[in-house]
């Protein structure tokens, strides 16, 4: 990758929001005299070194983990002399979070390097990369290698050009001349460039990030709720410098991919604030049950199962600030090895309640009211047999279960999970939202095996199944429904679906799966409107080609796109209520694409208030190749739908396919409760380009 991708990379660590922590890596032994920096690495005045050093605990041998965690709180005309405009409020929780991180960290074999207050300038932090990272690195890929940062964030004026909103994102260091000034600002550009050449070196870098920058609905005008406090929210330091090209800058737009061996970890969203809470410590709510999480699960656990603890106990938070993980998230937690894949969606003990646990899924998944769960403990063997709940309301946009088994045994297999949480699968779901039963007696030996390896999509049952695949004359095969209906087999994703494919056929089996896939993902997607709208949410969209729509020869055609070309999306909020919007595209060819938020960028939606429309070229889609019918449907939910990206699907090819893509296009109680879900749907005809 090229240093502008890294600038992007580095961008999308500081506008994705928060500001904190970067992991260190392993060093080279002491007796090497240390490289020199490369020449492209961000100018600094060199003074003598202000980080202070503190070895691992109990640690032997060379350390191949360094750690580099920067703290302000002093902020503020007592600290900062000739401000511009506003002073940066001081803060209170960072110098705790700095102590739970360091020994969270030594415990770990780090070496940590801290900078504090009137030692973290800007010169500073540059020089302590240097120094304390790069340099101390060694191509070794069990190297780790770690930046945390907590104190204010800021967007600034774009310098370089290359931000898509016309502004770069800043960390505001200690030497800063005021939210007006221009003083004392880390810019994202800079920082990319770092942990481009760390990223050659380390076999694993990890960010960590606890501060925000204003951004986004909630720029400044939004009060913190009673007893938070936020980490930054102050208004842009300039106008963007896009003229009138400028779109939002989201990571499904601009952002290059993600080094393989970088992992992100973020206390909010892009569009969210960070908070400390004085009932803390004080201490940044991330932080401190980011090292909770970390005190309390076992050595071989992942990014991504420690962020599913870390979100169950920051649930009381989810509205105003939603913990996000960029990477790998199978990777060990501050290892370079990579750990097993975790699959399923987070459980988590009900507050105040002694029966009741909270899901964290939706429909996507398979679950609503009816839902059967197996649930393990998050710490778990991945194979550990689970204790079974049940989804039994729906209360405040949250699903919530309880335990099927009331015995004495399953209470006990239950107390793992109310202390640490769990990770659930379903095991059967209403509405045909879990394994689709099917009477396979016609099927030969060769589809049965491989059916077989699927029990979270098909169940093999008798003649009463809701699908049966049907053998005709000429010896192929077919899958029917209800009234006899053949199900639409996707082969290719350039093809149209077909009916029936024959045994010989390399890969029926395959499109046997497809055609449940591709049902079961169809039916979960209906389900989120299948309660009725919930009372005030209104809403319209447009889909449109949409050639040239930022370089001033903007050409528009409504309701319609070309094959394989670019459209974009306009949401419209006609109730009286916020959404979140949610955009899935149903093609011809049987793929099944999120199209917004871009989750394969960890992009998330942004809510629509009333009367407003999303603002022109912020969804940008791509059409599939195939002209013919394709459905547009918009889900509106009044919460967050976490695990939205469980609708894609991209069928296997099946014989010869000309052109498949890698992967996606990117872009209660039963009667008293009504969902937070609705669907509006669109047709839309892609045709050839002239």
């Amino acid at each position: 990758m090229d240093a502008r991708s890294y600038r992007k990379i580095g961008h999308h660590l500081l506008s994705h929001l928060a500001m904190m922590t970067f992991l260190g890596a392993i060093g080279l032994p002491q007796e090497v005299a240390a490289e020199p920096l490369p020449s492209h690495w961000p100018q600094f005045t060199a003074q003598q070194s202000r980080a202070k050093v503190l070895s691992p605990l109990g640690a032997t041998g060379e350390t191949r983990k360094r750690a580099l965690l920067v703290a302000i709180e002093k902020y503020g005309t007592h600290y900062t002399k000739n401000i511009v405009g506003p002073e940066w409020p001081s803060l209170e929780g960072t110098k705790n979070d700095l102590r739970l991180m360091t020994r969270e960290l030594r415990r770990r074999g780090f070496e940590v390097a801290i900078l504090t207050d009137e030692k973290a300038t800007r010169d500073a932090i540059i020089q302590a990369m240097g120094e304390s990272l790069y340099q101390r690195l060694g191509k070794k890929k069990d190297n780790v290698a770690l930046f945390y940062f907590a104190g204010h964030g800021q967007q600034v004026s774009d310098v370089s050009g290359d931000e898509p909103d016309g502004y770069d994102e800043a960390i505001v260091t200690y030497d800063n001349n005021g939210v007006g000034g221009q003083k004392g600002r880390l810019l994202d550009d800079d920082l990319g460039t770092m942990l481009r050449f760390l990223a050659e070196r380390a076999g694993n870098v990890v960010v960590i990030m606890d501060s925000c920058h204003s951004g986004g609905a909630t720029r400044g005008n939004q009060g913190p709720p009673a007893g938070l406090r936020p980490r930054g929210g102050h208004a842009p330091l300039g106008p963007p410098k896009c003229g009138t090209l400028c779109r939002p800058d989201t990571a499904g737009l601009e952002s290059e991919p993600t080094p393989k061996n970088l992992v992100f970890l973020s206390a909010t969203q892009s569009h969210q604030l960070a908070y400390e809470a004085p009932s803390l410590g004080p201490h940044g709510a991330f932080t401190y049950y980011f090292t909770q999480a970390l005190n309390r699960l076992p050595a071989n656990t992942t990014y991504a199962g420690l962020m599913g603890q870390v979100r169950a106990s920051m649930s009381h938070f989810k509205s105003i600030q939603w913990p996000s993980l960029e990477g790998d998230g199978r990777r060990v937690v501050l290892d370079s090895r990579r750990g097993e894949e975790v699959e399923g969606f987070w459980v988590r003990k009900a507050p105040k309640s002694e029966e009741f646990f909270i899901v964290d899924s939706s429909p996507a998944s398979g679950v609503l009211v009816g839902s059967v769960l197996e649930v393990r403990p998050l710490d778990g063997p991945p194979r550990q047999r689970g204790v079974r709940l049940r989804v039994e309301e729906f209360v405040a946009g949250e699903m919530r279960a309880r335990a099927l088994d009331q015995g004495i045994t399953a209470l006990r297999a239950l107390e793992p999970i109310i202390q640490g949480g769990g990770i659930g699968r379903v095991i059967s779901a209403p509405r045909g939202l879990g394994a689709l039963e099917l009477d396979a007696t016609d099927a030969p030996a060769s589809i049965l095996r491989v059916l077989e390896k699927y029990p979270n999509l098909v169940k093999l049952s008798g003649p009463d199944s809701a699908f049966e695949i049907v053998r005709n004359a000429q010896g192929a095969f077919s899958i029917h429904g209800a009234g006899g209906v053949p199900l639409p087999l996707p082969v290719c994703a350039d093809k149209p679906m077909v009916t029936t494919v024959e045994q010989h056929t390399p890969g029926a089996a395959q499109a046997i799966l497809n055609a449940l896939q591709y049902e079961q993902r169809r039916r979960r997607l209906l389900a989120f409107g299948g309660r009725g709208r919930p009372r005030g949410i209104q809403a319209r969209f447009e889909v449109q080609a949409d050639r040239h729509p930022f370089d001033g020869a903007r050409k528009v055609t409504k309701n319609a796109l070309f094959s394989g070309g670019n459209g974009s999306v306009r949401i419209s909020n006609t109730g009286t209520v916020p959404f979140y919007p949610y955009l899935v595209e149903v093609s011809n060819d049987g793929t099944v694409n999120v199209l917004y938020p871009n989750v394969a960028e960890h992009e998330v939606s942004q809510a629509i208030q009333p009367g407003k429309t999303s603002p022109t070229g912020s969804i940008l889609i791509t059409a599939g190749v195939l002209p013919g019918k394709q459905q547009y449907v918009l889900i509106t939910s009044k919460s967050p739908i976490d695990d939205i990206a469980q609708l894609a699907f991209v069928p296997m090819p099946v014989g010869q396919c000309t052109h498949h893509p890698a992967g996606f296009r990117v872009g209660r109680s039963r009667t008293t409760h009504e969902a937070p879900w609705s669907l509006f749907t669109q047709t839309v005809t892609v045709v050839d380009p002239d």
